[in-house]
Parts: C-alpha cells; structure tokens; sequence
C-alpha cells in the first residue's frame, strides 16, 4: 500500500475535525503520527488501534500519517504558498539533497 503523509501547520486542530483512531506501534505504544479514518479495532480508554501498525496493513486497513510542519505556522494566504510554488530553484539551491 501507498504511505500518506499529510501535512499541517498544527494536526491537532485538524485532526479534531475527523473520527480517527491513533495507530500502535505495539500494544502498549502508540504511533506518533499515524491514524486511521476507517473503522478498526480500538481500545476506548487509549483511544489507538489494537492492531499494531504492520499487521494492520496486511489485514487492509489504511494508515495516513498527520505530521506537524511548523513552517506552516507563518502561512496566512494562499498566495504564498503559490509563489513558492512557482519559484524556480535549481538543485544548487538544495546541495543537501
């Protein structure tokens, strides 16, 4: 399956706008980004999944993760975003990379 990364200024916020269930790394631990906007098998009192996150996969659940980019935080407009957007930077602007 396909990995989905969502990014927000504060996934918090937006996470409280949908019925999810946290995804578990193990029974006891949670996932730090993922969740799940299907119904799968939770606990009530954690709130995450009782499946961990491998096994979920195999039985055809879907898992996005909600990441926090705080460089999100300063973007106020839409314009912004496609003025970066349109930007032309070569590979030199990027030598990490």
């Amino acid at each position: 399956m396909p990995d989905i990364d969502i990014d927000f200024a504060n996934r918090e916020l937006a996470l409280e706008q949908f019925k999810h269930v946290d995804a578990s790394i193990n029974p006891s631990k949670k996932h730090n980004t993922g969740v799940y906007c299907t119904s799968i098998p939770y606990n009530p009192f954690t709130g995450a999944s009782t499946i961990d996150y491998d096994e979920a996969e195999k039985r055809g659940y879907f898992k996005i993760d909600w990441l926090n980019v705080s460089v999100y935080e300063n973007v106020n407009s839409r314009g912004i975003i496609a003025r970066f957007s349109a930007m032309n930077c070569r590979k030199s602007c990027w030598p990490h990379i």
